[in-house]
């Protein structure tokens, strides 16, 4: 050790011995620390009323419902407002594959289309037909709920609509691992949770006033 060196270390031990060992502390952070990841933040749609495009029919398969095993699909939409980062805002909608004119998918066929799908006069409904449709939807914020109400509604007739997303069909039946590749992690897991053929759960249906049990004559269905 050198003479200076050696000079600076007495002199640094004879400073300590000065002083209460207590007057020394640690004032700075280690620096191995861990900070709390931070949330992501979704973007909300803000309240007004907005063109949207149907851009995607995805088959979900049959799903347990509170109303027992039901064949559902999501609707896929985008809508003329744009987030901050310029793509469109989406919304999606679950609908169990039912024409009973008082279903989801009923109002939403029409709204979209003009058809009726429980007029039995007419053929067979083919859901592709939903894409590239246009309607109104109306965002307004629910104070009871982190989600917003939306309201789905016909579009002025002749209303364009300057597409961003790729058109999205996909059958469970006939699956496009391109296509699945390319759906939200939610929709997957819904497919991947689908009750297959031969391995239905047995699942007791949750009745309420709008749907009672059937009457205790009612024939088998």
């Amino acid at each position: 050790m050198s003479n200076a060196s050696d000079k600076y270390l007495k002199e640094l031990l004879r400073e300590i011995d000065q002083e209460p060992y207590h007057t020394y502390k640690r004032t700075e952070p280690m620096g191995l620390t861990v900070s709390p990841a931070k949330a992501r933040q979704k973007e909300k749609v803000p309240e007004g009323t907005y063109f949207g495009r149907c851009y995607g029919v995805v088959d979900i398969g049959h799903q347990n419902t509170d109303y027992g095993l039901k064949a559902q699909i999501v609707l896929l939409f985008e809508l003329s407002h744009q987030m901050t980062d310029g793509r469109p805002f989406g919304h999606s909608k679950i609908c169990t594959l039912s024409s009973h004119e008082k279903s989801n998918l009923h109002s939403i066929v029409h709204a979209l289309t003009g058809k009726k799908i429980s007029d039995t006069s007419q053929s067979e409904f083919q859901l592709q037909e939903l894409i590239d449709k246009v309607c109104m939807l109306q965002y307004s914020d629910n104070a009871e709920s982190d989600y917003p109400d939306v309201n789905l509604g016909p579009a002025p007739t002749g209303t364009k609509f300057d597409a961003v997303n790729p058109n999205v069909i996909f059958d469970c039946d006939e699956p496009d691992q391109k296509m699945l590749d390319n759906l939200p992690e939610w929709i997957i897991n819904k497919i991947n949770a689908r009750i297959k053929e031969g391995e239905e759960d047995i699942v007791e249906p949750q009745y309420t006033e709008r749907n009672p049990p059937p009457p205790t004559d009612a024939p088998p269905f």
